[in-house]
């Protein structure tokens, strides 16, 4: 959805207020795809602040589905994040200033769904659990801990350090 910018600059108060639903279906972090489970929401205000410069203030409000970061089971992730960002009409006045977000302007065009798209990256969870109290899984079997027991009975030891279990096994008993 493209927003068209020069309306807001040719205005009289140099503001307009959007509130917009964005039906985006997917988003792919780190080639891994996610679902969204509701339309992003997005709210701002944008500011004329300078003759080609503009202020974007909002809230960008959606539900993710991500697997647990110790079981894998589906998580309903609730996103909010608040952004205010300074955008420019033209790369000539934007000098000396480091912009990851210059799809978001296309001509005298706000990109909606790419605006909303950078804040979604910018506060994406690095790990998200199903609860506190999650067990994961056993690096053995694979069985859920939370629904059941391990049942395969192995002492987990990092190969590489074996050879410490030897040398404490044999050298080092107690008096």
């Amino acid at each position: 959805m493209l927003i068209h910018l020069t309306e807001i600059f040719a205005s009289d108060t140099g503001k307009a207020h959007l509130k917009e639903k964005l039906d985006l279906g997917t988003v792919v972090v780190d080639g891994v795809t996610y679902p969204f489970l509701e339309p992003v929401e997005i709210e701002a205000v944008l500011k004329r602040v300078g003759p080609e410069k503009m202020l974007a203030e909002g809230k960008v409000r959606t539900s993710l589905e991500i697997p647990c970061g110790r079981c894998m089971k589906p998580v309903a992730y609730r996103l909010e994040s608040d952004f205010s960002k300074a955008l420019y009409l033209e790369e000539a006045s934007a000098e000396g200033v480091e912009d990851d977000y210059e799809e978001d302007i296309v001509g005298h065009h706000l990109n909606l769904e790419n605006f909303a798209l950078h804040e979604i990256f910018m506060n994406f969870p690095m790990k998200v659990l199903c609860g506190e109290d999650c067990k994961g899984i056993c690096n053995h079997c694979g069985a859920d801990l939370n629904e059941t027991d391990c049942q395969c009975g192995q002492e987990a030891i990092d190969p590489r350090l074996s050879g410490l279990k030897d040398l404490l096994n044999s050298k080092f008993k107690e008096v």
